[in-house]
């Protein structure tokens, strides 16, 4: 059946998919770009600026996915070890940055980077007395220099995370028209990406 599906989120939220996530008793709180998403223990999503999000990707046909790809034995037997695991729709520009920062790192380091980033360049906001930053909007990482970007803890990865939010600032990079393309097409496209094309399998 199309939309049932179970979801593990604690396990979905430290299975190195994001990063900005935190937990507050029963509840996480996480960035998504310029929102911020709360969780609570049912899987609830509440929008601090109370947009639609489809960030459990309920629509997607959750029987025919895991159909496809149980047909290698290793993903069938984690699927089975790790049922209610899922792959969130997050923020394009986010995701994209992260997935540059990701490069030859882990886990923690690449968290203390986003972390740091948030700080520098994204915009406070407090909720229920607790401060949090949202993710810098692609123009202001655009227009830092490559030393300021550097003191995130980012590295060589630098130049390619400007150059990357230059692209998508410029429009050179669209998400709303990759978002219609088939997979091929949008592949093409995203091999333009600095830092991140040569990843894409």
């Amino acid at each position: 059946m199309r939309n049932q599906f179970s979801i593990d989120i604690d396990n979905s939220i430290n299975s190195g998919q994001v990063f900005l996530w935190e937990k507050n008793g029963p509840d996480w709180y996480g960035i998504n770009g310029q929102d911020i998403l709360k969780i609570n223990k049912n899987a609830v999503i509440k929008s601090i600026q109370n947009s639609k999000t489809d960030f459990f990707r309920k629509n997607d046909n959750m029987q025919e996915i895991i159909k496809s790809i149980s047909k290698d034995k290793t993903v069938k037997e984690a699927i089975k070890q790790y049922e209610g695991l899922r792959i969130f729709k997050q923020d394009p520009f986010q995701c994209m940055i992260s997935f540059i920062i990701s490069s030859n790192s882990n886990i923690q380091k690449i968290k203390n980077s986003l972390e740091k980033i948030t700080k520098k360049f994204g915009v406070k906001v407090e909720i229920q007395n607790k401060e949090f930053f949202l993710f810098p909007k692609p123009e202001k990482l655009a227009k830092a220099s490559i030393e300021e970007i550097k003191k995130c803890g980012v590295g060589y990865r630098a130049p390619f995370i400007k150059q990357a939010a230059e692209m998508v600032f410029s429009k050179k990079i669209d998400f709303k028209y990759l978002e219609k393309l088939d997979y091929k097409e949008a592949k093409k496209n995203i091999c333009l990406i600095p830092g991140v094309g040569n990843k894409v399998a």
